[in-house]
Parts: C-alpha cells; sequence; structure tokens
C-alpha cells in the first residue's frame, strides 16, 4: 500500500495511474495542510475518477477549501465525505457545487459529527433542480420532504442515464428544459384537440364519387352530402376492412354470416341502415 504521502503526491501532480486516491483506510485524521494539499490536487487532477476521505478527521475550514476545489473538477465519478466533521454551511455550500457539477455520480457527505440544520438540508435537497448526473447521494438528512425530494432525484437522474446509454431523449426529466418541454406538450394537446375537433365535426359539403371505400363519417353524414354512388340499402359494404372491423367489432366475413335480421339489427345499431 503506497504512503498517504506518496497519494497525496500523486494527485496533485496528476499522475495518470492514480485512478482513486484512498486516504481513509490508513486509520489516521488528515492534517489541515495535508486537506489542503488534496484540495490543490483535486482542483487540477484530470486523471483521479474516485477519491475516499471517509473517517479522515475533516474540519469544517479543510471542507470548505475542499468543496472549492470540486467546482473545479471534471473528472470525478465517486468521493466520500462521510464521518467527518464538516458543518452544515459547508456540506450545503458542497450541494451547491454538486448543483452544477457534470460528471460526479456517487458522493457521500453522511454521518457528520454535527447535524446540517433544517435550512441546509433544505439547499441540499435544492441541488437536485440542476442536477442531471448524479446518482447516488448518501446524507444524513432528518427533514422528511428533503428525505423525499433527494429519493425522488436520484431515481430521475438514474432514469436519465439509462436513456443516456441507450441513446433516447430525455427533456420530459430535464429540469433545465421544463418550461420547453411544457411548451411541447402544451402545443401537442392543442394540435390534438384540433385535430380532434375538425375529425368530429359533421360533414357540410358533398363526398365526391370514387367508388369506396368511404369512412364510417362520410357514410353517416346527412344524405345530401353523401357519395352519389352509395348503395344506401348496404352501405356498410362501402368500408375498408379496418374501419368495418372497427365499427363492427368483427370480420366482414363474420358479418357476411350473420342471417339478415341480424344484420339489419347491426346496421341499425351503428346508422348503416
Amino acid at each position: 500500500m503506497a504512503s498517504l504521502a506518496s497519494v497525496i503526491e500523486m494527485l496533485v501532480k496528476n499522475e495518470a495511474s492514480l485512478k482513486k486516491a484512498e486516504f481513509g483506510g490508513y486509520g489516521v485524521e488528515l492534517s489541515a495542510s495535508q486537506c489542503e494539499e488534496i484540495a490543490k490536487g483535486i482542483a487540477t487532477n484530470t486523471n483521479c475518477q474516485e477519491i475516499d476521505m471517509a473517517n479522515c478527521g475533516v474540519e469544517s475550514e479543510s471542507g470548505q477549501k475542499i468543496v472549492d476545489a470540486l467546482r473545479s473538477n471534471s473528472t470525478l465519478k465517486k468521493f466520500d465525505l462521510g464521518y467527518n466533521k464538516i458543518n452544515g454551511d459547508v456540506i450545503a455550500d458542497l450541494a451547491d457545487a454538486l448543483a452544477n457539477n457534470c460528471t460526479l455520480e456517487e458522493v457521500k457527505i453522511h454521518r457528520q459529527s454535527t447535524d446540517y440544520g433544517a435550512g441546509n438540508e433544505a439547499k441540499i435537497a435544492q441541488l437536485w433542480d440542476k442536477n442531471t448526473t448524479l446518482t447516488r447521494l448518501y446524507c444524513t438528512m432528518h427533514d422528511r420532504r428533503c428525505n423525499q425530494t433527494c429519493t425522488a432525484g436520484e431515481v430521475r437522474n438514474k432514469e436519465i442515464s439509462r436513456r443516456k446509454a441507450s441513446g433516447k431523449d430525455w427533456i420530459d426529466l430535464d429540469p433545465a428544459r421544463r418550461d420547453e418541454y411544457a411548451a411541447m406538450m402544451k402545443e401537442k394537446r392543442l394540435k390534438e384537440e384540433e385535430e380532434s375537433k375538425a375529425a368530429n365535426a359533421p360533414i357540410s359539403e358533398k363526398v365526391a364519387s370514387t367508388g369506396g371505400p368511404y369512412t364510417y363519417k362520410q357514410l353517416t353524414c346527412a344524405a345530401e352530402f353523401r357519395p352519389d354512388d352509395v348503395d344506401v340499402k348496404d352501405r356498410p359494404k362501402y368500408l375498408s376492412d379496418d374501419d368495418f372491423k372497427e365499427v363492427f367489432g368483427m370480420e366482414r366475413a363474420d358479418y357476411d354470416k350473420l342471417p339478415n335480421w341480424k344484420k339489419l339489427g347491426e346496421k341499425k345499431k351503428h346508422n348503416l341502415h
């Protein structure tokens, strides 16, 4: 196992071989100067993808430097700051940094020495208004609504990740495009309403005679507008096979097997007599 000093040095020097920096396995608390060096490394490193600083005795002042450094990092995917001594204000600032982060997928900030405080829990919950990449956030929350918000954010971002991987659109889940999606849905709804209104509007002009097939609407409109070549005694035969099945609920061949009295009943039932 590499020494603590060498791991810090590798992080600061941006060693390509360092993909995971583990500082929590040495059984010692990190000093303020060590945390400052780690923060410097985080700010400029472009190779390390995972950092473990769990249970390292990180104080709030050092935690703030790490948070500031995270704002500049665009490589890390996992970061563990759990079981430390970071106060709620710094944790809330970390949440603000996460709101604009596009690479971190898992973050642990749970079990600090003091509670975050109700106001800071609310600030943590607000990170989901922007972040779309974080799929797991370990945090110690006492407010039920904030907890629910965090859980919902994780579920949403996991779905976003799945859709991205499969090349599917996720505009309906993107908080940054919420207004755009709402406008798109409104436009779609209005278009459907217009199409439905047009489809249900009564025919008010003569339907040209083409020999068929004709739509159900064309065969049941006012007599003056129906095609001249329609045999009024046998209007069902002018329906397409698909329309016939939709109207009568049976295949044309099954209808043809019915006795005449039953055919007449079906035609009356659907206004085609």
